[in-house]
């Protein structure tokens, strides 16, 4: 729930390291309002893991590339962490829809906090490629 928020109070950007299974989900169940104002409003930067691709996948890739660049996807063998960063102000990390009953998922509006994690994403973002290139 606390994801949900955070997203809905962007502003400015969003960046999200993610399974390509919980990006499905969150597309899935993204209500339609929130959805077209993070496509227009919101700068969004997306790293997945490397799945094989179906057709749903397809889809929610075609999506993002039709969202006149506002929408950024990449791609990585493995993700070593999961996180939402939103505006540089808040961020959420943990496991996310794990199957594992013991899941803690973590926030923060620490400053230092924000700083690490951003700077864990750039450096997997510098590493990553272009998700079309699967």
């Amino acid at each position: 729930m606390k994801g949900i928020d955070i997203i809905q109070n962007a502003k400015q950007q969003i960046d999200v390291a993610i399974p390509l299974e919980n990006l499905k989900y969150a597309y899935l169940n993204c209500p339609k309002n929130l959805k077209e104002k993070l496509a227009k409003t919101i700068k969004i930067r997306i790293i997945t893991q490397s799945h094989e691709r179906d057709a749903f996948a397809d889809e929610i890739i075609q999506y993002l590339e039709a969202s006149n660049n506002r929408i950024e996807s990449r791609q990585v063998k493995k993700l070593p962490f999961n996180s939402v960063i939103v505006d540089d102000n808040e961020a959420i990390w943990g496991e996310f829809q794990s199957k594992n009953e013991n899941t803690q998922n973590l926030w923060t509006n620490d400053p230092i906090q924000i700083a690490i994690l951003k700077a864990s994403f750039e450096n997997l973002w510098q590493k990553s490629s272009n998700i079309r290139k699967l």
